[in-house]
């Protein structure tokens, strides 16, 4: 923090800012993913109509760190309580007049070290809680695409090369059927992930199409998996994903036979977008 940013009397400033109340509550915004949304309602029922300050966020963080002590939830669920938190913060401080503020509420939640879970490994496969985790915390704009890949089994690549002509219904309405360039290969979806799909690419050439008309780039999607897979926790020692498609790909072939037994029904069900 450049001390600069700071007033002469720092040591007062800072314990004003530790008692003043931020504000009434926190927002919550509707564009969040739930799992967000969940931290800050939580959060506000917790303070009883009483104001929020920074002492009493320090408390609601160093209360959910004691239970990561008791096992009664992850540092993964630590870790996405205090990246919420920290987003609502901001919400309510965007002002120039509240920038010092900000800056002192957002150093000290960000010296709060939450160790990465030694318990993390690079698995051959996540069980569906997991693979469902994984997508709650993926972002909107990519949740369809790593829903078709948990759910065909398909390699990034010849996922992201389907175009629209590919796919069409089977005789079944609730199926759709996305051929490749290899007759012998090909992947059904239901048709709610279908138009999931569509509502969320608008696409008029390729199945995952930009704004451009381009397909997307499957490195773009590496980022997403991997910024899902930090919220998470789940990370190496050295803090790099555990997570990359080709795990999505594993875990497919690894519950496809007892999960996906009836032809119409998805590993991960459509999840509505926020």
């Amino acid at each position: 923090m450049d001390k600069a940013l700071y007033p002469s009397n720092q040591k007062n400033y800072y314990l004003s800012v530790l008692k003043n109340p931020i504000g009434i509550s926190l927002p919550v915004n509707p564009r969040w993913p739930e799992t967000y949304k969940g931290v800050i309602r939580k959060f506000n029922s917790s303070q009883q109509n009483e104001p929020v300050s920074l002492a009493s966020i320090m408390q609601f963080i160093e209360d959910a760190r004691q239970k990561t002590q008791t096992g009664e939830i992850s540092l993964s669920t630590l870790k996405v309580k205090i990246f919420a938190l920290k987003k609502a913060v901001q919400e309510t401080l965007n002002s120039q007049s509240r920038k010092l503020e900000l800056a002192v509420i957002l150093q000290e939640i960000d010296q709060i070290k939450v160790p990465h879970q030694k318990n993390v490994k690079m698995l051959e496969a996540l069980n569906l809680n997991q693979l469902q985790e994984l997508v709650n915390h993926v972002q909107p704009h990519y949740k369809p695409v790593i829903m078709f890949l948990i759910n065909t089994g398909a390699r990034i690549q010849s996922a992201l090369d389907l175009k629209l002509v590919d796919c069409a219904k089977k005789t079944d309405s609730k199926i759709i059927y996305c051929n490749t360039s290899n007759p012998s290969k090909g992947y059904t979806i239901s048709s709610s992930l279908f138009e999931l799909i569509l509502k969320t690419y608008a696409s008029k050439i390729w199945l995952f199409e930009t704004k451009s008309g381009k397909p997307l780039d499957r490195y773009s999607v590496y980022r997403a998996l991997q910024r899902a897979a930090n919220l998470l926790g789940w990370v190496d020692e050295e803090g790099k994903s555990l997570v990359n498609p080709n795990l999505l790909r594993y875990s497919y072939l690894a519950y496809y036979d007892r999960q996906k037994n009836s032809a119409n029904n998805d590993l991960i069900e459509p999840v509505k977008l926020n």
